[in-house]
């Protein structure tokens, strides 16, 4: 799976730059998975809610058997070692992934988020 974190400007809002998340691999479901859970700001663009996130999943393993971090539309889930990525409006649609490979994603995301917008700034993953 390849992924990239770039900026774009707001269709709404015009003059102001937004994060955005581009993923290629063969399952849709999963891009579209993925995108959700990190793109679910529920119209806030907060980065505190993404910084929680990353929180909750380095303590996982070390404190509990499973734990949810959701927002508007999608969520996570860890339990027996792997994050289950999901809408919380379809019970059917979801995918898994390893716990390394999610922290590492989300880390990333974390990081592109807090660095000042760019249209020149990309973060490229490989997992």
């Amino acid at each position: 799976m390849k992924i990239k974190f770039y900026w774009y400007f707001d269709d709404v809002e015009q003059h102001k730059l937004m994060p955005a998340v581009e993923i290629k691999c063969v399952d849709e479901k999963t891009i579209n998975c993925l995108q959700g859970v990190l793109t679910d700001d529920a119209g806030i663009n907060s980065i505190t809610w993404l910084e929680k996130g990353v929180e909750i999943f380095k303590e996982v393993e070390n404190s509990c058997n499973s734990t949810i971090w959701d927002r508007d539309a999608w969520g996570s889930e860890y339990t027996d070692g792997r994050v289950k990525l999901y809408s919380l409006y379809d019970d059917e649609y979801y995918i898994y992934l390893s716990l390394d490979s999610f922290r590492d994603i989300l880390n990333a995301w974390v990081d592109f988020n807090r660095a000042p917008p760019d249209l020149e700034s990309y973060i490229y993953l490989e997992i």
